[in-house]
């Protein structure tokens, strides 16, 4: 079998399925709380009238308990069973000759699910947003006066001017991106090393909590910077983020390599009965 033959057969039996219409409520539900809170503030607050569409983008994914139990407890729930391999899928395994073209083709697939997931999300936020409020090239007047009620860095703490909105809000779907990336990829390995997909859902869950959990750490203690939660989001690290956008993407792109060397290795020397190399 093809290498992009099972790339292909692994996305449409992943997307295919009925589970993966579960963001389209999800995000219409989280875009009906942040239009609320946005027009709810603007009547208490006369000073800040002026919103846009990029502020129920920042209000929403800039929410915490948005980023991790909402979108982060979805994603990792419906992509839990990727692995273990039905008969059919070790089957698969066996046409395709090599268990790391194999581990290749189901990371890939990891990776596109991960981006379809994250940026069809915001996609569809951005739809709901447009047919409530304006789009504008830059930040809105509520933005610009009280930046901290949609999760941008308060200007007191922060003197260096923000990046235009699109800019900003794109680095957040890439942290996003590679942080539910790595973390899908954790319970891949997982779900290889005991042969069912609820164990490496439940260990996802418990790294995202503890994730969470140490976001709200007090101070935080400089060990904290080296916690997931430290580098899943450019927003809601309020007063304002601290460790620099570079060092998140080097701790993803290490946390992806060394569950990915690993993945393969583990799948090199599982006993598949229907696989060879």
């Amino acid at each position: 079998m093809p290498f992009l033959s099972f790339v292909g057969y692994q996305l449409r039996w992943q997307l295919l399925r009925k589970r993966w219409l579960l963001p389209i409520p999800l995000v219409m539900f989280l875009a009906y709380r942040g239009i609320n809170y946005l027009t709810q503030s603007n009547d208490l607050m006369p000073e800040m009238q002026a919103v846009n569409a990029w502020d129920l983008m920042l209000v929403t994914f800039g929410n915490k308990f948005n980023i991790y139990f909402v979108f982060g407890l979805l994603f990792l729930y419906l992509v839990s069973d990727l692995l273990p391999e039905t008969d059919l899928g070790q089957l698969v395994l066996f046409r395709l000759k090599s268990r790391t073209t194999w581990w290749l083709g189901k990371t890939l697939t990891l990776l596109i699910l991960t981006l379809v997931f994250v940026l069809g999300s915001a996609g569809l936020l951005a739809g709901i947003a447009s047919l409530a409020l304006p789009w504008e090239e830059g930040y809105s007047q509520q933005a610009a006066v009280r930046p901290e009620t949609v999760n941008l860095p308060m200007k007191y703490y922060d003197s260096e001017p923000l990046p235009p909105p699109f800019g900003f809000f794109s680095q957040e779907l890439a942290l996003l991106a590679l942080g539910f990336f790595a973390f899908g990829l954790l319970m891949l390995v997982v779900n290889q090393l005991t042969g069912r997909y609820y164990y490496g859902l439940l260990s996802g869950g418990v790294v995202l909590f503890a994730s969470y959990m140490g976001t709200s750490l007090s101070g935080p203690p400089p060990w904290a910077k080296w916690l997931p939660g430290s580098h899943l989001t450019y927003l809601a690290m309020l007063p304002v983020r601290k460790i620099p956008l570079q060092h998140s993407f080097i701790y993803w792109a290490v946390w992806i390599l060394v569950f990915w060397l690993m993945g393969l290795v583990i799948s090199r020397r599982q006993d598949y009965s229907s696989s060879q190399d």
